[in-house]
């Protein structure tokens, strides 16, 4: 797939305050739901966003326009994010451009964060991203005394399968854009589970691993539920091929996840 065509639908009075003008921003990210929470947000602060799918699309569009920021994600098909920086940096050596590149990580361990700025990445923000944290990283590598204000939060029914404070915050109290994701998650969630079953039916720990990671980055936009975290239960058995108790915990993860396709079919409904 080709890198999408830069676009600009966002307000400029809804521009980061603290950055103050449109930027021209690559998005570097696989995954349909968080590329769409992504690119919405940064279109509604005023920059141009081009997304791409993955690692390669990313080198190839950073090498045919000019960018004032790259937003990488590290786990990406093809070719990931630490091996795209190191190509972008290597191209950069033979000119005098060098052009921030922020991670975008559910890898926060010390050792992960040391190893993204190792390969060329100037900034880590964590996922689930939350706009404030992102304007921060935006605003600390073009601006670094600058710093942004937090958000007001939303309150959260009680006794409900979905983490509504964090879902509502993860998207500006947008609840168009929050319908849009749930439509997103909807469309993907079918193949994410068909995945991680097969995955484990055949034993292949590495297919394991990227599904529930992947599907973990969906959960985790509403919030750190029981779901979110038996996702990540999931991926690490798949990391290290450790297959004790991981088909109890995916019947576990899918009761969780029926227990959350009701509230989440109401509000988008």
């Amino acid at each position: 797939m080709q890198p999408n065509t830069p676009s600009s639908s966002g307000d400029p009075s809804q521009s980061s305050p603290e950055v103050g003008r449109s930027l021209r921003i690559l998005l570097a990210e696989d995954s349909p739901f968080n590329q769409k929470i992504v690119s919405s947000l940064l279109r509604r602060w005023g920059h141009e966003v081009t997304c791409t799918d993955n690692g390669v699309e990313a080198v190839d569009a950073a090498a045919g326009l000019r960018y004032d920021i790259i937003l990488m994600d590290i786990e990406m098909p093809q070719m990931d994010g630490c091996e795209a920086t190191k190509r972008i940096r290597q191209r950069e050596q033979s000119s005098e451009l060098h052009v921030p590149i922020i991670a975008m990580t559910a890898h926060t361990a010390s050792e992960d964060l040391d190893r993204f700025i190792q390969c060329g990445m100037n900034v880590c923000v964590a996922k689930p991203i939350h706009p404030p944290e992102l304007q921060q990283a935006i605003d600390r590598v073009l601006a670094p005394e600058a710093v942004s204000a937090g958000e007001s939060p939303q309150p959260e029914p009680s006794g409900s399968a979905v983490d509504w404070h964090a879902a509502l915050e993860g998207v500006q109290g947008d609840t168009k854009l929050l319908k849009e994701l749930i439509e997103i998650f909807f469309d993907e969630l079918p193949e994410l589970l068909q995945k991680i079953k097969g995955s484990l039916g055949e034993r292949d720990a590495a297919e394991l691993r990227l599904a529930a990671h992947r599907l973990k980055g969906c959960l985790r936009y509403f919030g750190e539920t029981s779901a979110t975290k038996r996702a990540l239960e999931l991926e690490l058995r798949g990391r290290d091929s450790r297959w004790d108790g991981a088909d109890a915990l995916f019947a576990e993860l899918q009761a969780d996840v029926d227990r959350m396709l009701p509230e989440l079919r109401q509000f988008g409904a």
